[in-house]
């Protein structure tokens, strides 16, 4: 589990860097990038991974956590992340 937290909290720091394809033209401005990332996926990754961590550092020491029903919630925006990597990979 550390290592799922670990690489979609990385992932978030490096999408600030990688470029991307607009109208068929690889776009690498820092600037662009940036806004680019902040004005789509930034909100989705920063709820989910936050909510990550908080489920992390809230959980009681046999695993339980102590938010009912948070744990489908994130299970449900891991696999929206798993379905966008999927899509990146194409």
């Amino acid at each position: 589990d550390w290592v799922t937290l670990i690489f979609w909290t990385v992932d978030i720091f490096q999408s600030f860097f990688l470029g991307y394809f607009h109208h068929g033209h690889l776009i690498m401005k820092h600037r662009k990038i940036v806004v680019k990332y902040l004005t789509t996926w930034f909100i989705a990754d920063l709820f989910i991974v936050g909510s990550d961590w908080t489920m992390t550092i809230l959980s009681n020491p046999d695993g339980a956590t102590q938010i009912a029903g948070m744990g489908r919630i994130l299970r449900a925006a891991r696999a929206i992340r798993v379905l966008r990597l999927l899509r990146l990979l194409k």
